[in-house]
């Protein structure tokens, strides 16, 4: 995955065209507190859904084991 994502980066960047003293006009624009003070909070906020969405995923695959545990033992005792 690694390779491919690297592959894809280097092959756009060599396919890119920039003329000879041309500017970036995000260069100037952008303050770097204001870049910092804008991503952060938005990665930290990805990273706790990520980390809720993934317990929740733990607890109901723990609900699911219990119930199909008490469904065999249900059905044991049909039987008996």
């Amino acid at each position: 995955m690694g390779l491919g994502i690297a592959s894809t980066h280097y092959m756009g960047m060599a396919a890119a065209n920039f003329p000879v003293g041309s500017l970036c006009g995000a260069a100037n624009g952008v303050k770097p507190q204001w870049l910092a003070a804008t991503v952060i909070p938005f990665a930290f906020a990805i990273l706790i859904v990520t980390l809720v969405f993934s317990r929740l995923n733990a607890r109901v695959a723990f609900l699911a084991n219990s119930v199909a545990r008490l469904n065999d033992q249900f059905d044991r005792m049909q039987g008996a």
